[in-house]
């Protein structure tokens, strides 16, 4: 289960992969090729020649790893999954407001087409971590991020059984 240590610890991450979004490329490669990296070495892995390289789905993984859970894809870190495995394999709610540190948050139907974290809570627009182009990662408020998914249903993942 998802503790107050491991989402203080989630929120840590987010803030170091955003300070560092210059070390951190976008590409949807499979098998997940940072699920290598051991807690404690992110900075390591940051810095070698090229940095690191992911997609979103990959990056909210990687920081459940280093955090400590469970894969949220279910796949017990095998570097496969996306963003469609993590909507198959965890609970779905629709309220920003029950949104703790570290909940995903998935744009667009069916696989879903981006999926974020929540850094921080609030009772209607979360600030989001996001990971969707080369020019992240980042932060972004809900309302923000909604705005490049018109129309789109946005489901929130709990993470609270990892």
């Amino acid at each position: 289960m998802a503790n107050d240590a491991e989402r203080k610890e989630m929120g840590r991450l987010m803030d170091i992969l955003v300070r560092n979004e210059r070390r951190i490329h976008y590409a949807q490669i499979r098998p997940m090729r940072t699920m290598s990296i051991k807690p404690g070495r992110l900075r390591l892995a940051l810095y070698r020649p090229g940095g690191i390289t992911m997609d979103c789905s990959e990056s909210v993984t990687l920081i459940c790893h280093l955090a400590g859970l469970r894969d949220p894809n279910g796949l017990h870190y095998s570097g496969r999954g996306f963003t469609g495995t993590l909507l198959e394999h965890l609970e779905h709610y629709e309220d920003p407001s029950r949104a703790r540190t570290g909940a995903l948050v998935v744009f667009g139907g069916g696989t879903g087409e981006h999926v974020c974290m929540v850094r921080h809570p609030h009772a209607s627009n979360p600030m989001l971590f996001s990971h969707g182009t080369e020019s992240g990662p980042r932060f972004i408020d809900l309302a923000s991020e909604k705005h490049g998914f018109p129309g789109e249903k946005v489901t929130f993942l709990a993470i609270s059984k990892l």
